[in-house]
């Protein structure tokens, strides 16, 4: 199954980023708790008052790629590649399931404050992380098909098959499943990161 949830112009479409930045950026492995480690913080330094507006737009793509990474422990799904790319008019994020990568608007990580850039890429983790739920389930199954317990990946799968961009209506675009939940999945990611981020800071 192919799903391409927002579609970018040829940057995006040809994967040649905008941006190369260090694809060295700290990997991880296993499960990340749900507090992070002083290390993670310290790494997310970028992220605090006054650094943002210093950082270079490809240290912000470095430190970005870690939370990415970070995410992706998080909803224990496989690594995802960060591209920088011009997308189209209004859109900030897009996420390929076919390719592993999550993708940010150039514009978006030169003009957007921390907070916005980091639900940003938690949306795009969360799209990969209900492809991967719905690609594990085999939907022919009548438990599958029946069950409450998949009700939620039923409703992922569904929306997959009839999927809104958000040109077409954007008030039906936010309230499909897929996008309902990736949005309230990343308000919740990113206050926790800020969160985290800040106190960390007023406490050193």
């Amino acid at each position: 199954m192919l799903a391409v949830l927002v579609v970018g112009l040829l940057s995006m479409l040809t994967d040649k980023p905008l941006i190369n930045f260090s694809k060295d950026a700290k990997t991880v492995s296993g499960f990340v708790d749900y507090a992070l480690s002083n290390e993670d913080v310290d790494s997310f330094a970028i992220f605090g008052e006054g650094a943002w507006e210093k950082a270079s737009l490809e240290d912000r793509a470095s430190a970005l790629q870690h939370l990415l990474n970070l995410e992706a422990a998080y909803l224990r799904i496989e690594p995802l590649t960060l591209k920088v790319v011009k997308l189209n008019r209004f859109i900030v994020g897009s996420y390929r399931y076919d390719r592993g990568v999550a993708y940010i608007d150039y514009e978006h990580l030169r003009d957007g404050n921390p907070a916005e850039v980091i639900d940003t890429i938690c949306h795009e983790a969360f799209h990969a992380y209900q492809h991967a739920v719905v690609d594990s389930l085999d939907f022919s199954d009548e438990v599958v098909q029946t069950s409450r317990y998949f009700h939620q990946a039923r409703s992922w799968h569904d929306n997959f098959e009839n999927y809104i961009p958000s040109s077409v209506c954007y008030y039906s675009y936010r309230l499909q499943p897929v996008e309902y939940d990736a949005f309230a999945y990343a308000t919740i990611r990113a206050e926790f990161y800020m969160e985290q981020i800040l106190a960390h800071h007023v406490i050193n």
